[in-house]
């Protein structure tokens, strides 16, 4: 049978690759939300980051926690776009490498959004729009919110309420004051895949809503079962709302199994924050013992899944099996490894990289005779007993319900009463009002040529080459310590290069966007291509030929390194530029454009490259050459840098002025006692070696000239010989 093709995934894998629009993705439980975010990084070509507001679900989504990632404080966060006076972010501490990652970042992805604050986000948008220098929402980076507003809800004390009610009416997402001004498009995925019994999504659907027909209620509390004591073979699991009465339930269903306890120590390998930690670092577990999986099985065998349920068969020092109803082998469980990882800046390709900082290895189990409703969101039980009528906000009943495959397989403690199911107005009121922003194809084709638009004006903009050049400009006028002409021609570069091209930027996008939202293929791909060579040859090779004619040299080793990044950065963009250029040239269609930058920048670069600039030179560049390898060697010599045994700027004087006598040396700038001690007999000595072979030279080149009636220069000479 052919399979169905599930729309509402297309079209968000649509929006996210073909457009800059935010996305909202939302969907019942067991609908594919989390499915979907871990195939991202397959069907991007953007520079993405995942975060989630809690650890656990930053490691499940293979991201980073909010806070971490954006080194917010905990707390409430005012911010001026909420109204505050001050922001709780003036104070923010952000590393020269975050910025960059925060201004490499395209596409921000935040998992388990409904539980994210709006202070939270208001706080990201402040972070992204002062540090990528845009005004724009979120700073421009594109948002894919992931997650169902009728699950679990933001988290907040009543301290915290009591100051961020003046700027808030609810602290759902959705009330983000940045939000508010985001064009996005609502995407609700709607094929279920946990539940097959259309009366249980019947159910399961009004309980969500927040309104329970009698008939469905009826349904519901037959699942009430008084006194209920399952078998133990049918490992039912408890979900309660506090995690004091869970590890109440575990502890004393563990003490009362009369078998040898075993104690599995979990081994941490760098940096594993404990409120991350999977599950125990002392896992406790006995014959007997009913647990939970809570990672799915990483082999080709997929014999178990994240809250499948089993029993401890067979327990020693290093081996568990587990037996699982309704299978006949038992599963030997291998131990599992979860990452802690952050987010780097590659230097040298400027792309966005994750870097693992941390390892926690241990049996992927946990006690599983009862779980708290939070820490069960995501997962999928065969069988569990709910504790309804203890569920103390909005969507807690939801999220127990529908962690179970079918109606036949809950039981429930107490019959269902009208305060288990909890809806917040809110929410419902988001929904009605953002169901208009729903996506259809015209959507899509609107929101694909205004990605085109986009993607073209970064193409041909000079923007970004400008920042980079001035941002040298910045670097040249800080440091002092450096020769050459590196600054002339960057000055040259701004005015003469990049400036003039401002102006037909602007008007040469405008015309293709017309193209583009008038569907003229034809007259694009020809204005595209008469586009490319131009700006290949006045933007590209122009760039290239006059960079390559500076001259720099500098013994500073941070305006080194610095120069060095800024370079190879410089490079990397107008190598980009270069390689669109001609694959538009080529007609290469636009939407090709973005796998080509995204090559470019470090997904397939493997050497970084910078423009060769020349060195500084001398008026005698022989003696600067004996020099400069005499003052390589004695820092070798001596495992110190070349510019502590002579600056060379002061080398370049000595070279330029050649003194033969102590006194002549002491009289150039910058040359002290120090120097003139411990080197100056080995400089003077070098100078006039060099001194008389030059004049050695000079009067052979006078004989040479003489006898053949010649009349050959010095310049000319000197390249004779160096053939």
């Amino acid at each position: 049978m052919k399979q169905q093709i599930n729309k509402e995934l297309e079209y968000a894998k649509d929006f996210v690759e073909r457009s800059s629009w935010h996305i909202f993705l939302t969907g019942k439980a067991g609908t594919g939300k989390t499915t979907f975010l871990h195939s991202l990084p397959k069907i991007t070509k953007k520079k993405m980051v995942v975060v989630a507001p809690t650890g656990i679900a930053a490691i499940n989504a293979g991201g980073m926690t909010i806070h971490s990632f954006f080194q917010i404080p905990f707390g409430p966060l005012l911010t001026k776009k909420a109204g505050a006076i001050k922001s709780s972010l003036t104070d923010q501490k952000v590393t020269k490498i975050k910025i960059k990652q925060f201004q490499a970042m395209e596409l921000l992805v935040i998992d388990e959004i409904s539980m994210v604050r709006a202070d939270m986000l208001d706080a990201i948008d402040e972070i992204l729009r002062k540090y990528r220098r845009s005004m724009e929402p979120f700073g421009g980076v594109q948002l894919l919110l992931i997650g169902d507003l009728q699950q679990l809800p933001p988290v907040v004390t009543s301290e915290d309420w009591s100051i961020l009610k003046n700027f808030y009416p609810t602290l759902f997402f959705f009330n983000s004051h940045a939000f508010k001004e985001c064009r996005y498009v609502r995407i609700e995925l709607k094929k279920i895949y946990r539940q097959e019994d259309p009366v249980f999504i019947q159910i399961l659907n009004e309980v969500r809503d927040g309104f329970l027909s009698s008939n469905s209620k009826l349904l519901l509390n037959r699942r009430y079962i008084p006194n209920f004591n399952p078998d133990k073979e049918q490992r039912y699991i408890r979900l309660s709302t506090h995690n004091a009465s869970v590890k109440a339930i575990n502890d004393k269903k563990l003490e009362e199994l009369k078998s040898k306890s075993f104690v599995y120590k979990a081994q941490i390998d760098g940096q594993f924050p404990k409120h991350n930690y999977p599950t125990e670092f002392e896992l406790e577990l006995k014959i007997g013992a009913q647990v939970m999986f809570i990672r799915n099985d990483s082999s080709s065998q997929k014999r178990y899944y994240n809250g499948k349920i089993g029993e401890v068969t067979f327990l020693n020092k290093k081996k568990i099996h587990i037996h699982c109803e309704g299978e006949a082998e038992e599963i030997i469980v291998p131990k599992e490894q979860w990452e802690e990882v952050k987010y780097v800046l590659n230097k040298k390709s400027g792309a966005l990289e994750t870097k693992i900082v941390g390892v926690f290895t241990q049996f992927p189990l946990k006690l599983a005779w009862a779980i708290t409703i939070h820490k069960s969101q995501g997962l999928t039980f065969a069988r569990a007993i709910i504790d309804t009528n203890r569920a103390f906000d909005h969507g807690q009943t939801y999220v127990a319900l529908s962690r179970c495959r079918s109606l036949e397989g809950l039981v429930l403690t107490e019959p269902i009463n009208e305060y288990a199911v909890i809806c917040d107005e809110t929410v419902r009121l988001f929904h009605k009002i953002s169901s208009d922003v729903v996506p259809d194809d015209d959507l899509l084709d609107t929101a694909y040529k205004e990605y085109q638009v986009s993607l073209l004006r970064d193409v041909f903009g000079t923007n970004s080459i400008e920042q980079l050049l001035f941002s040298v400009v910045h670097l040249l006028q800080k440091h002092n310590r450096w020769e050459g002409s590196l600054y002339e021609v960057i000055e040259k570069l701004i005015h003469e290069v990049i400036q003039p091209l401002e102006v037909t930027t602007s008007k040469f996008v405008n015309l293709l966007s017309v193209y583009i939202y008038k569907n003229k293929r034809e007259e694009l791909v020809s204005r595209l291509r008469d586009g490319a060579l131009y700006y290949q040859e006045h933007l590209c090779t122009q760039f290239t030929k006059v960079i390559e004619e500076a001259v720099f040299e500098s013994d500073n080793s941070e305006l080194r390194v610095e120069w060095a990044e800024l370079n190879e950065t410089l490079y990397r963009v107008v190598q980009t530029k270069a390689r669109c250029f001609v694959a538009l040239i080529n007609s290469v269609p636009v939407r090709s454009l973005k796998e080509i930058i995204a090559k470019e920048e470090g997904r397939l670069l493997v050497k970084p490259q910078r423009f060769d600039l020349k060195d500084v030179t001398s008026k005698n560049p022989e003696l600067y050459a004996i020099l400069k390898l005499w003052r390589e060697d004695k820092a070798s010599d001596k495992e110190c840098t070349t510019s502590a045994i002579l600056h060379f700027n002061i080398m370049k004087a000595i070279a330029d002025y050649a003194p033969k006598t102590m006194s002549q040396l002491k009289a150039i700038p910058g040359v002290g006692t120090t120097t003139t001690s411990q080197y100056g007999s080995e400089i003077l000595q070098m100078v006039r070696q060099w001194s008389d072979k030059s004049s050695d030279e000079d009067i052979l080149l006078k004989k040479l000239n003489e006898d053949l009636g010649l009349n050959i220069t010095k310049d000319a000479f000197d390249r004779f010989k160096e053939l």
